[in-house]
């Protein structure tokens, strides 16, 4: 199959901000690394090895700020919408559903007042998640989220970190939880 005709992944970043992390992705893409290359193990049999940048994803980012949302589109993202989480399915086209959503801090005390919003926009967003797709759940705070939260709605947790000190120096930007799971 030539790479053309390769649907490219999709990817939804939910609270994506200015674009920052769909810009980055956008960079590390290379259409190239579907391709299949060789190279000798030194025993005289070839062995197929992977390329160093990830596959195609097509990004797509909602926030609900006017500024952010303005702010991506300055940067000439595509596929940014302005909107409330919760309402994932009247914003974003009908059509569309993700192989991966990121939630980069948008599920956070800090941000989500309670745990009812954080699971509705979680919910909501699953909606649009394939069977077998992923979700990654970060933040610098505490999310309002556990991984008990997220079987039950329907995600294996496949990795989690959740450090002692989440409520220490706030100055310092250091990844303070992560999740990653898959729908079943």
């Amino acid at each position: 199959m030539a790479l053309d005709r390769i649907p490219p992944k999709r990817l939804l970043d939910a609270g994506c901000g200015c674009g920052n992390l769909i810009e980055t992705i956008g960079e590390q893409c290379d259409p190239r690394c579907c391709e299949r290359e060789w190279e000798c193990c030194g025993c005289g049999n070839l062995i197929e090895i992977r390329r160093g940048m990830m596959s195609r994803y097509q990004c797509y980012g909602i926030d609900i700020s006017d500024g952010n949302v303005e702010a991506a589109k300055d940067r000439r993202l595509e596929n940014i919408y302005l909107g409330d989480g919760e309402k994932i399915a009247e914003i974003l086209p009908a059509e569309v559903t993700f192989d991966l959503i990121l939630f980069c801090g948008l599920l956070n005390r800090q941000v989500l007042p309670t745990k009812d919003k954080a699971l509705s926009v979680l919910r909501n967003a699953l909606g649009r998640l394939a069977a077998g797709g992923y979700v990654i759940i970060t933040g610098y705070t505490s999310c309002h989220l556990t991984a008990e939260d997220l079987a039950r709605s329907g995600i294996e947790v496949l990795r989690m970190s959740i450090p002692g000190n989440l409520f220490r120096n706030y100055d310092e930007y250091f990844l303070r939880q992560l999740y990653l799971g898959r729908k079943l």
